[in-house]
């Protein structure tokens, strides 16, 4: 019994004790909604909201497309928030025509025919809606169509309005 106790004593003196771990801290609650970079109460100015759940820039604003790097149907690149009603998830796409002439990304995702995009939840940040940066690649300047959803389709302008003649 006297070398039990000499190890206790010896344990407690060396710290080696079982001792009770300090509470840590909560970790921050992790954002369901990364990619969004502001949040607003409502589309702003030059914007209209399509298919009733996205919001893009009117057809009238043309939007100057620079050099991507890139080449084929992304190699300019025309930069504007995509704007999406908090708690819903709609498609965007291009028409299959256009498969060797545009591509679409917002919210870090790479230049494709098609994305899919989530707004925050309800009550998440400040606004209604979810702000994402991207645009619109093109090969060319154009008057881009983008489909939202499967009942609409918004015109944009990349480097040459779409209300021209013939556009």
């Amino acid at each position: 019994m006297s070398i039990i106790r000499s190890l206790a004593s010896l344990l407690l003196l060396t710290g080696c004790a079982a001792r009770t771990p300090e509470p840590q801290p909560d970790p921050e609650p992790a954002t369901p909604c990364p990619a969004v970079i502001d949040h607003v109460a409502e589309p702003p100015t030059g914007y209209r909201v399509v298919g009733g759940d996205i919001a893009l820039p009117d057809e009238d604003e043309v939007h100057e497309p620079s050099e991507s790097g890139q080449e084929g149907p992304a190699r300019l690149f025309a930069k504007f928030g995509l704007l999406v009603r908090a708690g819903t998830t709609t498609e965007l796409s291009l028409p299959p025509e256009w498969s060797d002439r545009a591509r679409i990304g917002w919210g870090q995702q790479e230049p494709a025919m098609s994305q899919t995009v989530t707004g925050c939840p309800p009550g998440w940040g400040d606004g209604a809606w979810s702000v994402f940066a991207g645009g619109v690649y093109v090969i060319e300047p154009d008057c881009v169509p983008i489909r939202v959803g499967r009942d609409a389709t918004a015109e944009v302008s990349i480097g040459t309005p779409c209300s021209r003649p013939g556009g």
